[in-house]
């Protein structure tokens, strides 16, 4: 019985992992457009620096809406024209927003997975607990 809890507590270890290396991504992440986004009256946001995800949602909705009435006069006029904001395009403007969205949550995601781990760690049993810091350890001088 204790040997299935401690696979299942080793399969729960490496998707908190998992997670964390996830998260690590998130330092450094790769732009597709230069984060500047100027709004409609002129004001210039630098994505890096939006505080919340309501503020992202804004900038979306901004670029969403002016995108669907830029096609339809493009339309009306019969003429073909692909809708940019600043040189880039909604999908591109999105995949930053998203970005920048998912570097906002990570601190509440570092205290959750946190949390996790803290649970586990009081799950595992005693031979478990030993083969784990072995692990560890030989992982540590893997390094090297």
């Amino acid at each position: 019985m204790a040997n299935k809890a401690d696979d299942k507590i080793k399969q729960l270890f490496a998707i908190v992992q998992a997670k964390k290396a996830e998260i690590e991504k998130l330092k450094n992440p790769t732009w597709i457009t230069n984060c500047n986004f100027e709004t409609p009256d002129g004001r210039q946001v630098n994505l890096h620096t939006i505080p919340t995800v309501e503020k992202l949602v804004e900038v979306l909705a901004t670029l969403l809406s002016t995108g669907k009435v830029y096609e339809e006069a493009a339309t009306e006029l019969g003429v073909d024209s692909d809708f940019k904001w600043g040189g880039f395009t909604i999908e591109q403007w999105k995949i930053d927003l998203i970005t920048r969205k998912e570097k906002i949550q990570v601190g509440a995601k570092k205290r959750k997975l946190a949390e996790l781990e803290s649970k586990l760690d009081t799950l595992v049993s005693p031979e478990m607990k030993r083969e784990l810091e072995l692990q560890a350890i030989e992982d540590f001088l893997k390094e090297d």
